[in-house]
């Protein structure tokens, strides 16, 4: 009887790169970021765990790819598979590993063979044991074919479903009141520090305190908002949801726990479709039937009874709101100029008149507090007359401009965009040439390193890919600026569908929704807190910036 041939078990090290470019990105990286290759890189030992014994992970965080030396752990790990400690490395995909596939090849061809180390690139469709090769050829062949990462992107999506619905945690960051368990990266432990902010949230909503009051008393007592709180404990973490410069607590903040199901136990995941095959796509909502929902996963810290109360008091504190009645005519268009939330429509009656202003939604939604923003406050009438005013100076111009074009007055302007349309037709030409040319150059290279006697010739090639790299960069600038002069062409500018729109009106003599929607993009209102000369008191000074929907004459 033939014995079974014993399965070689591999000391595995998981590669793990972010660099300052992908931090930049933000949630566009998502995909690229140290806790998500994480994931995914641990999910294939799980599975393969008869194959791979887990040794240690090598981490660069904020680090280029470019640079080897600048990389002390990937340096680390080379080391390491010299001295015979590890002997399989396991990356995402290629672009973690190196800059680009003619350096990882260098390491697999040169480091990786002579060390009998086995090179998995999850993502790339590359795995040196099962292709038998190490030539850099092979793994550019690999590299090409897409449907494998469509495959392995929808294998990895089932996998998570599943772990999910074991009532296992799969996000990449907690939610606030909890961390990961240190003993188990997919369970929850309670995080003491904010334990009590969770409970004064659910206390004083119960009690009968609003949103926005708890907000305000969460900002009194300093405390630091979730994001904030988030990253002051070391985590990579970006709030999108929340606008740049506020970093306090608000309405929309408090909501979300008093609705997050984790602060009783449970778990609701697979919300949204992060494609792993195509990173950049943003995600999409999957309907609240395919949500995954798993009961008592984790130590709660509200418990069920108080939780659904507090699930009846929002439902009874939800009112209907007929958003067709007193629509406000900047609806959508009017922001602070500060913390760029909308403003706030405020309606006071005196002796019979109703008077309309507008504040910043901060200042109002954290009780007239000072050190969020600044009141903002700028009267209805007032504002419209501006925007009316300034969308006349508009009309007025562009009708000079046509009238100066019908009479042949631009000629020499005509001529001159005629020359600045020939030179980005000839621009993009050029790119085309070059991209095409260092698509066959870098094959060419692929195949030379299969030949290290041809070093020089790999060595010529390469500077003729840079050079046409940086002609590339400056003609893109080029094509840039030529797009941007092109842009402001009388000519062009004229033929935009909502200029032609603006025109056709002899004079705006009333500024309505129909107009705002039409014409205007965003109104910021900015205020500046200066103290009178003459008085010594505080005064406000407001400034209105007006962005339109089309090229604005100067």
């Amino acid at each position: 009887m033939l014995k079974k041939k014993e399965q070689k078990i591999y000391n595995t090290a998981l590669y793990i790169r972010l660099s300052k470019a992908d931090e930049r990105k933000g949630r566009e990286r998502f995909s690229e970021s140290i806790e998500n290759q994480k994931i995914i890189l641990h999910e294939h030992l799980d599975a393969h765990s008869d194959e791979f014994k887990f040794y240690r992970e090598y981490i660069d965080d904020g680090v280029s790819g470019t640079n080897d030396i600048e990389r002390p752990q990937f340096m680390e790990m080379i080391k390491d598979i010299k001295a015979g400690v590890i002997n399989c490395v396991i990356v995402k995909d290629l672009s973690r590993f190196a800059r680009n596939y003619l350096q990882a090849g260098d390491y697999i061809q040169n480091v990786f063979q002579e060390y009998q180390t086995r090179f998995i690139a999850l993502f790339d469709n590359v795995d040196t044991q099962r292709d038998g090769a190490y030539d850099t050829e092979t793994v550019f062949k690999n590299v090409m074919n897409e449907d494998y990462s469509r495959r392995l992107s929808k294998n990895l999506i089932a996998t998570f479903k599943i772990r999910g619905e074991k009532g296992q945690f799969l996000g990449a960051f907690p939610s606030y009141g909890y961390i990961r368990d240190p003993e188990n990266k997919n369970h929850l432990i309670v995080d003491e520090n904010v334990r009590y902010v969770i409970e004064f949230i659910f206390g004083e909503f119960l009690n009968g305190t609003g949103k926005n009051t708890i907000a305000k008393k969460l900002n009194d007592l300093e405390i630091v908002c979730p994001s904030v709180y988030k990253q002051q404990q070391g985590a990579n973490y970006q709030n999108y949801k929340k606008l740049e410069s506020t970093n306090s607590w608000t309405y929309s903040t408090v909501q979300r726990i008093l609705q997050n199901r984790v602060y009783c136990g449970d778990l609701v995941q697979h919300k949204t479709n992060h494609s792993k095959f195509k990173p950049k796509r943003m995600p999409t909502q999957y309907n609240p039937e395919d949500w995954i929902f798993a009961k008592d996963c984790h130590e709660a810290i509200i418990d069920k009874e108080t939780f659904n109360k507090v699930q009846e008091q929002l439902k009874k504190s939800t009112r209907d709101i007929d958003f067709t009645q007193n629509v406000s005519i900047f609806a959508g268009h009017l922001k602070c100029g500060e913390c760029k939330r909308a403003m706030a429509k405020i309606q006071t009656k005196y002796k019979g008149n109703i008077s309309t202003r507008y504040v910043c939604r901060s200042y109002k939604s954290n009780g007239d507090n000072k050190k969020i923003c600044t009141a903002h406050s700028i009267n209805e009438n007032v504002l419209a007359e501006h925007i009316l005013l300034k969308l006349n100076e508009q009309l007025k111009k562009y009708k000079d401009l046509n009238k100066a074009i019908n009479e042949r007055k631009n000629q020499q302007v005509k001529t001159k965009t005629s020359g600045i349309e020939l030179r980005i037709a000839e621009i993009k030409s050029k790119i085309k040439s070059l991209e095409t040319d260092n698509k066959g150059l870098n094959i060419s290279l692929a195949r030379l390193w299969e030949h290290p006697e041809r070093q020089r010739e790999r060595e010529d090639i390469q500077a003729i890919i840079d050079e046409n790299y940086q002609e590339i960069y400056k003609l893109e600038e080029e094509l840039k600026k030529g797009e941007e002069k092109l842009a402001k062409d009388p000519k062009q500018v004229l033929n935009n569908p909502v200029v032609k729109s603006l025109i056709k009106h002899k004079k705006l003599t009333e500024l309505n929704k129909e107009i705002m929607d039409s014409f205007v993009s965003t109104i910021f209102v900015y205020e500046k807190i200066i103290t009178n000369s003459e008085t010594g008191k505080k005064e406000s000074k407001l400034t209105v910036e007006t962005l339109f929907k089309f090229e604005k004459l100067e």
